[in-house]
């Protein structure tokens, strides 16, 4: 076989399981880390301190364009959020925490994910 075609083969396929490399990658399931705080301790705060700790959240979730988050699957809680005020926005994770004692030893952020999910108009 001719150099040519075989360094053409070679750069295609190099290409192709570069491609399916990427494709893979993409399907495995993130990892969240833990965060700062579990359930229970956000339960135990002053209602001032989650409040703090809810629009750090939302913050932190508006900024997710900065991180290549798709903004697609930030607009539905984008849309939810923008208008509710951090009294709010606390209320609905305590309120998702509180129905759920057995998820208290997990993050609080996973908790705010998850209450959003089921807040927020798909």
């Amino acid at each position: 076989m001719p150099c040519g075609i075989v360094m053409l083969k070679t750069v295609f396929m190099a290409l192709l399981a570069a491609l399916l490399s990427v494709s893979a990658w993409a399907q495995e399931p993130v990892a969240i880390h833990n965060g700062f705080v579990t359930g229970e301790q956000y339960l135990n705060m002053a209602e001032l301190r989650q409040s703090a700790y809810a629009m750090g959240l939302v913050d932190g979730l508006f900024l997710g364009p900065f991180f290549e988050a798709s903004k697609p699957k930030l607009s539905r809680f984008e849309r939810c959020l923008e208008k509710m005020t951090d009294t709010q926005v606390a209320a609905i994770l305590t309120l998702y925490l509180r129905d759920r004692p057995a998820r208290w030893h997990e993050s609080a952020h996973v908790a705010f994910y998850n209450a959003l999910n089921d807040a927020c108009p798909k």
